[in-house]
């Protein structure tokens, strides 16, 4: 190999995998893997592996800012998320995927009791298909293959099999479906030739980085209970468990940055029933079920984020946009940002609660972002989207409440509720896209004594 050509091959080792670049190593385990560039896009193969985790009270039972439970023989009481990250995919759309046990090595590995493999909020696969159904709220036997949302508050409590052998469950169903048994040494073959719903619903932007999480899930075993004397800790436990991971890719098509639509209310209604026009006419455009329901509309046409904006029954007008940062968040740190966004006060109205609202802008704000929102509320878990700043975004502080009536003429009704006015939110809308030419979406993130703190999305 001439130097040119080792030179050429170093540089598409760093782009594509992040090797040779002189950054500091992450999580992922990698080795070299071989990639072949194919007509849809790249075929791209990769290895990587979880740790063995020992016995070290892995599940924290009783942990409720966690959303686990005091340990309860043969139920879902708590569980060990590891999350590892696959890199070399910008612009890239997933159209296939197999996560298996490499073959001819030494890589079985066994675990306890209950083992998922998530895509960002996707479940992928469950050693206990019952823990499909569960996450997906449905009857025993109904998931099918349909695409299940990981949802651990709908799993807490309910019963796993401990000891006892259960079907397991993947997105494409049994006949590509390998999975061990729990406390059994055994492989993983999961094949889902057709991705692309998937890629598209968790990573709509299709970024470089992907992320898989390995969940594990105890009942009651972690040391200290059976009788009250000591035994074997081994509920979320496990041994190393090596993947290798195969995908097919094709070019992405990116959507718009933002975009606005007028539609019906029956079809947020669909995606969340709490959302309906009754609620929407009561000035609550803003609540909980509506802006669940407006990013999940979002995130279907290839967005993260989205918020109704204009209600006009039967209408509803919601605007979409990038992301830069969708994650799930623990109510707690939203908590250590504002002390009155609690679960209390999370579950206590139909809208989001003001104060987290400004906790969730605070927690994207702290990281670098121009501000973020809060999107869904799946206790003890809540999903914020956080937004960068200029040109894609831009903070506004202070607004005082004198100018809306200029955008709006019913808003604001009353200062200590505009937070969940319909006509004030379609205030924030209409500030935003006059005092910018690229402006398409207004959120209100704070509210003071006598102004409002905005985040205005541009185009």
């Amino acid at each position: 190999m001439t130097v040119k050509t080792l030179r050429q091959a170093m540089m598409w080792s760093c782009l594509v995998w992040g090797v040779g670049c002189g950054a500091p190593e992450n999580d992922l385990s990698q080795e070299e893997q071989p990639m072949a560039q194919a007509a849809q896009g790249l075929t791209i193969t990769k290895a990587f592996s979880w740790p063995a985790k020992a016995a070290n009270k892995n599940c924290r039972f009783g942990d409720t800012a966690a959303g686990n439970q005091a340990p309860r023989n043969s139920y879902a009481s708590g569980r060990m998320e590891e999350t590892i990250s696959v890199t070399g995919l910008a612009g890239q759309r997933i159209v296939s995927l197999t996560l298996r046990t490499p073959s001819g090595t030494s890589s079985s590995f066994q675990y306890d009791d209950v083992m998922l493999i998530n895509y960002r909020n996707s479940m992928l696969m469950a050693s206990d298909r019952r823990v499909a159904d569960y996450s997906a709220g449905a009857g025993a036997g109904t998931t099918g293959t349909t695409p299940v949302t990981y949802v651990w508050s709908n799993i807490l409590d309910k019963d796993i099999a401990n000891q006892t052998a259960q079907t397991a469950w993947c997105a494409t169903g049994a006949s590509s479906c390998l999975v061990p048994a729990t406390q059994t040494v055994g492989t993983l073959d999961v094949r889902i030739p057709d991705f692309k719903g998937q890629d598209v619903l968790n990573y709509p932007s299709a970024p470089d980085t992907r992320t898989f999480t390995l969940v594990t899930i105890g009942d009651n075993d972690d040391g200290t209970f059976n009788s009250g004397s000591q035994t074997q800790d081994l509920d979320c436990t496990h041994g190393e468990v090596k993947v290798e991971l195969v995908i097919t890719t094709e070019p992405a098509v990116v959507p718009p940055s933002a975009t606005y639509a007028d539609i019906p209310i029956s079809q947020l209604t669909a995606l969340h029933p709490g959302c309906t026009e009754a609620q929407v006419s009561s000035t609550l455009g803003y609540s909980k079920q509506c802006i669940a329901a407006a990013h999940r509309y979002c995130r279907n046409k290839g967005y993260e984020a989205g918020v109704p904006s204009e209600v006009s029954p039967p209408i509803i007008g919601v605007n979409c946009f990038r992301a830069t940062e969708f994650t799930k968040v623990n109510l707690a740190e939203l908590t250590a940002h504002h002390s009155g966004c609690t679960s209390t006060s999370s579950v206590a109205f139909a809208e989001y609660p003001y104060e987290c609202a400004a906790a969730a802008s605070r927690y994207c704000r702290a990281k670098g972002f121009a501000s973020g929102l809060l999107q869904e509320i799946l206790l003890p878990i809540t999903e914020v989207g956080c937004v960068s700043g200029p040109p894609k975004a831009e903070y506004r502080p202070s607004v005082p409440f004198s100018t809306w009536s200029s955008y709006h003429p019913s808003c604001p009704v009353n200062p200590g509720t505009v937070d969940a006015s319909i006509f004030c939110r379609a205030a924030a809308r209409r500030y935003c896209m006059n005092t910018s030419s690229t402006g398409v979406a207004g959120l209100v993130v704070e509210q003071g004594g006598s102004s409002q703190h905005l985040v205005c999305i541009n185009k």
